[in-house]
């Protein structure tokens, strides 16, 4: 019974604990700093919306400047062509007009003339270089502007971003909180987080491990996926993602983002702690001692290391170092419930059936929810007669692991043990529906059909059963009992004879089979037959006998 406990607690999903922190920004935001920030937007509003009026008053004076220039420009133009005909004009009357006038008179006039033109022609030039000179400050004014209209954008967008950021390290917070009380709450509210920051990688992960919790393990993969996407280079999500493979029995997908973890985060004890628990189920005990005393050189006081190095050595048969790792890790942590049932079954090996009850006690009042403890505490109570207690044991540990094949199969013994049949027969049924594969189950529906003498249904749930694992010695001596049952004597005594040759220290097929002899002794009519059987069945019965007293010593 001991091994069938310890099968268990060594294929038990590791769950890890890794500390998450939230943001690198403060999540604690004062009154005074938000009621800083609704007022520098404020201001900053205001003083936007001032700018755009000027720039639209700068942009009529501009306007204006424009268009003074090009009157400007027409009145110049329009003088120079006066100008041009009056040069032509003076050019041809000058000559004349020197003939028959004093030439004294009309050379003072003419240059007079000249005079007033040129200082009209300066005065235009001057009023167009000063429109020109009014026409660039009002451009390096919309220059001005301009910039100063993209600093306040920039400076909204950063109150913006400072506001967001703070608004999703305020939910962050919110939501860790409302993991310890409320864990669908703070989901919804790590959602709310996602949507505020569709890249924020330990939203993701944190929703992650609060779905696995829920055992929504589709959910969980699809978060740690995404937190990975995000962030290629943390470890722990690498880590969490491969515990989630391993319940998933991808067991290469495990090891692959272990391996992972480990290149990411070389100093890892955790990557270590899980990637060790990985290859014991893989039996590959070397490797899993190897890093189970990686991560305890890398952190002396994790408990769980000294804890999972300690089943191990359950595993191994070194029940005194074991005892030790074990012990360690009590004393590091009183509260680990994992190390209580590690130290139940060690004193359950040695007979120490007091001890082991007090053990699976305390582990169930630290952690009440999970069922291994439950189901070790079962095959005790079992192994006690205690048999109630063992199905009200099995029964929780079923509720807390609706898929876990190894209760279901034990549960399925009591009933038997207990003549409920039926139950006995349904929970067969639903380790085949969970597990189709499962060669326990097909023998031990055939058990039952052959308890109910339902020999034909017997007979092909024992065929099952052999063809899934034809090395299993017991599946032979069930279909055995069956041929006996229903007078086949040849039969069966070949399948007690292939028992023998798969154990041959087991009592049971040597003194079935020498019943088989008996029966066929009583219906044979050639006395050299009958004494042939009678022969026959006397030595099984001798060697029976022989094994039974050496399993008592």
């Amino acid at each position: 019974m001991f091994f069938v406990c310890l099968c268990v607690f060594g294929q038990q999903p590791k769950t890890v604990s890794i500390q998450v922190q939230p943001q690198k920004t403060s999540t604690q935001v004062s009154t005074n700093q938000q009621e800083s920030i609704k007022q520098l937007q404020a201001e900053n509003e205001v003083l936007k919306t001032q700018l755009e009026k000027m720039e639209k008053e700068v942009e009529l004076y501009r306007e204006d400047v424009r268009t003074k220039v090009a009157d400007f420009n027409d009145d110049l133009s329009q003088w120079l062509t006066i100008m041009g005909l009056v040069m032509a004009v003076v050019g041809i009357a000058i000559p004349l007009f020197i003939t028959n006038r004093s030439d004294k008179l009309l050379k003072k006039s003419y240059e007079k003339m000249v005079e007033e033109l040129k200082t009209q022609i300066e005065s235009v030039d001057k009023d167009a270089k000063s429109a020109k000179e009014s026409l660039a400050v009002v451009t390096t004014l919309k220059n001005d502007i301009d910039i100063i209209k993209r600093e306040i954008d920039k400076s909204k967008r950063e109150t913006e971003l400072a506001a967001l950021k703070t608004k999703v390290n305020k939910l962050f917070a919110q939501a860790i909180l409302e993991s310890k009380k409320d864990v669908q709450h703070s989901i919804e509210l790590f959602a709310k987080v996602i949507e505020l920051d569709s890249s924020n990688s330990d939203a993701f992960f944190m929703r992650g491990n609060l779905k696995y919790d829920l055992r929504d393990l589709e959910g969980a993969m699809a978060d740690y996926n995404k937190a990975i996407e995000l962030n290629p280079s943390e470890a722990k999500s690498y880590i969490n993602r491969g515990l989630l493979k391993n319940n998933n029995r991808d067991y290469i997908g495990a090891m692959a983002d272990y391996n992972k973890a480990i290149e990411l985060s070389p100093n890892n004890a955790i990557a270590f702690i899980n990637r060790g628990t990985l290859k014991n189920e893989l039996k590959d005990p070397d490797g899993a001692m190897a890093d189970y005393n990686k991560a305890i050189t890398l952190s002396p006081n994790n408990d769980d290391a000294y804890c999972d190095r300690g089943g191990l050595l359950i595993s191994l048969e070194k029940l005194d170092d074991a005892m030790k790792d074990i012990n360690k890790a009590i004393e590091i942590n009183p509260n680990n419930a994992k190390a209580f049932l590690a130290r139940g079954l060690i004193k359950t090996r040695r007979n120490d059936k007091k001890g082991a009850m007090n053990d699976f006690n305390k582990s169930i009042d630290l952690n009440p929810y999970d069922g291994t403890v439950y189901l070790s505490r079962a095959f005790l109570n079992y192994d006690l007669n205690n048999c109630d207690d063992a199905l009200s044991d099995v029964n929780k540990a079923i509720e807390l692991n609706p898929n876990d094949l190894t209760a279901y199969i034990h549960r399925a013994t009591y009933n038997t043990d207990m003549k409920k049949y039926d139950f006995a027969m349904a929970d067969y049924s639903k380790i085949i529906e969970l597990n189709p594969n499962n060669a326990r189950a097909y023998n031990g529906r055939a058990n039952i059909c052959l308890i109910q003498e339902e020999f034909s249904k017997a007979l092909e749930d024992a065929d099952k059963a052999i063809r899934l694992e034809p090395a299993n010695y017991i599946f032979h001596i069930t279909k055995g009992q069956i041929f006996k049952s229903i007078k086949m004597y040849l039969e069966a005594i070949y399948e007690f004879s292939i028992s023998q040759s798969l154990n041959e220290k087991d009592s049971k097929s040597y003194s079935y089979r020498s019943e088989c002899y008996r029966a066929l002794a009583e219906i044979a009519s050639d006395e050299n037959k009958k004494t042939e059987f009678v022969t026959k069945a006397e030595a099984d019965e001798k060697k029976a006998k022989s094994l039974k007293n050496a399993d008592k010593a």
